[in-house]
């Protein structure tokens, strides 16, 4: 994997990165976390995890994030860098 600064980062290595993220913290196995699952519903992420998700995504972005209700929905996933 390269050392890719935010606006050089491809959405594999988003991903790969989130995936590895998502294992630190919540204990699952990198490769059974789906792209596409919703991480909430999937139970992955709770209230306080999704908290430091949103932290790793602007971390990964490069700059704060301004939420919208609906982009709540599309945090609980990891390719959510893709859709906003």
């Amino acid at each position: 994997m390269t050392d890719s600064s935010p606006s050089e980062l491809t959405e594999e290595e988003f991903i790969e990165r989130a995936r590895r993220f998502l294992s630190e913290i919540g204990g699952v196995d990198p490769a059974s976390i789906d792209p596409d699952a919703n991480l909430v519903d999937k139970g992955i992420l709770d209230s306080l995890l999704l908290i430091a998700f949103l932290a790793f995504v602007e971390e990964q972005r490069g700059y704060e994030m301004e939420l919208r209700e609906e982009d709540m929905l599309l945090l609980a996933r990891p390719d959510a860098r893709r859709e906003t």
